[in-house]
């Protein structure tokens, strides 16, 4: 336990022996900073079906003036007037500038701290979508430089490797069949902050103000839709889960300054402040969501072998059919 009561009365002491400690009141507001919701299309209605499942974060913070500073989880740039190619001078890949886009900080004040896990559940069912399209889009260019390739004498002659390419174009037509729509969407997202406990985490002080750091652990689940074909629709649902390690820190309101607020029942925070790892959060999403693209691949895979043996039982159906007319025919004449 981390609390300093040295300053309080015995009466003070008395009315505050049933409230949580520092630790499980940070721990606590961690918690409820995680959000569930569900979609039938884009990431922009997961967070609009997802709004009257939010608790009230207000009820952990001192007052109006109280901050909270967390990720964006956004790929976007928060100053739209900075330059992409000065960006990308202070990082070694492509990578780790979305990484560093992602940890990117937004402040939320205490009057709009509600709209906080909507808008990181928001940031990160988009740059989850960016970074599956991307992944899709790689597949496709994959696909079309076999394709391309192929147009060599060496390859054709080749009969397995002429099977392979047709295969290979035949999947890329059926993605090209996508085209305003992605062959997967997220159906439900998941957000969820857990705190370990105080042993692994530090706490301080500042004056008469108590700050406490704890290890954190931030989770996301998707539910992606799949969409395949053999005969008919078919929707296969995928669970993915993306996780980083990270820190919350809470400062707290000092002791006196609550007793004159009367607030004896809470442990009330000054600021809080989240920092994840931004870079482990998108190495994990990106090597989820190839993925989930090599199982698409797959299934397109079966799908084009399906029809084309179905193609192939039709055509054999067919020609006995013909051959015995034509043989009553001659036997008649």
């Amino acid at each position: 336990m981390c609390t300093n009561r040295d300053s309080l009365t015995p009466q003070d002491i008395s009315s505050i022996a049933m409230m949580p400690t520092a630790d499980e009141a940070l721990s606590m507001f961690a918690s409820d900073l995680g959000l569930s919701s569900s979609s039938s299309s884009s990431s922009s209605r997961v967070v609009l079906l997802g709004q009257g499942k939010q608790r009230d974060l207000r009820r952990f913070l001192a007052s109006q003036s109280s901050t909270i500073h967390v990720p964006s989880l956004s790929m976007k740039r928060r100053n739209e007037h900075a330059s992409g190619q000065r960006e990308l001078h202070s990082v070694d890949t492509i990578d780790q500038l979305f990484s560093a886009r992602m940890r990117t900080p937004i402040e939320f004040q205490a009057s709009c701290v509600s709209s906080c896990p909507l808008q990181m559940l928001l940031n990160c069912s988009r740059t989850f979508e960016k970074t599956m399209n991307s992944c899709i889009d790689a597949a496709k260019r994959c696909l079309g430089h076999k394709v391309m390739t192929s147009t060599q004498p060496a390859a054709t002659s080749d009969k397995r490797q002429s099977g392979l390419v047709g295969t290979a174009a035949n999947i890329l037509a059926e993605l090209a069949k996508f085209q305003s729509s992605s062959p997967i969407t997220i159906e439900s997202a998941t957000t969820s902050f857990r705190a370990l406990s105080v042993e692994k985490g530090f706490c301080r002080y500042d004056g008469e103000k108590q700050t406490i750091v704890l290890p954190l652990v931030f989770k996301t689940f998707f539910q992606l839709r799949m969409l395949l074909q053999h005969g008919k629709e078919e929707k296969r649902v995928v669970m993915v889960c993306v996780r980083s390690p990270g820190t919350i820190t809470g400062t707290f309101q000092p002791p006196q300054q609550q007793q004159q607020q009367q607030q004896h029942d809470s442990l009330l925070l000054d600021h809080v402040a989240i920092d994840l790892d931004t870079e482990s959060f998108y190495s994990s999403m990106k090597e989820q969501c190839q993925k989930v693209v090599r199982e698409l691949l797959l299934g397109l895979k079966d799908q084009v072998q399906h029809s084309a043996t179905e193609t192939t039982a039709n055509n054999n159906n067919e020609s006995p059919a013909a051959t015995t007319t034509t043989t009553t025919t001659t036997t008649t004449t």
